[in-house]
């Protein structure tokens, strides 16, 4: 992010918030393209991931008592995933939204 340098952000009402990334193609002043930023990464790091790896803790509503979370693993989110089109009838013709 070095060469982003003039694409820093300081807000007081977001004083946190250092950067907005966006993935439009349009060059929009004081921001990074997603794919400018891909372009600038560098090396890239070969990480294997298997499906027992953990991906995600999900945290339940706590209908029963407290809010807890869990673990979930790559495998656990694609069967889901597989299992919610399958119930849906969805096929490679729908697309879908996932807010993660």
């Amino acid at each position: 992010m070095s060469s982003f340098n003039n694409t820093t952000i300081e807000s007081e009402s977001l004083p946190s918030l250092k950067h907005i990334i966006h993935t439009s193609s349009d060059k929009i002043p004081g921001t990074i393209r997603y794919y400018d930023l891909l372009e600038d990464s560098g090396e890239v790091i070969d990480n294997t991931i298997t499906i027992d790896d953990p991906i995600n803790i999900q945290f339940t509503s706590g209908t029963t008592g407290q809010p807890k979370g869990t673990v979930l693993t790559h495998k656990n989110i694609l069967n889901n995933g597989y299992f919610t089109g399958e119930i849906l009838g969805l096929n490679e013709n729908h697309t879908i939204c996932v807010p993660v």
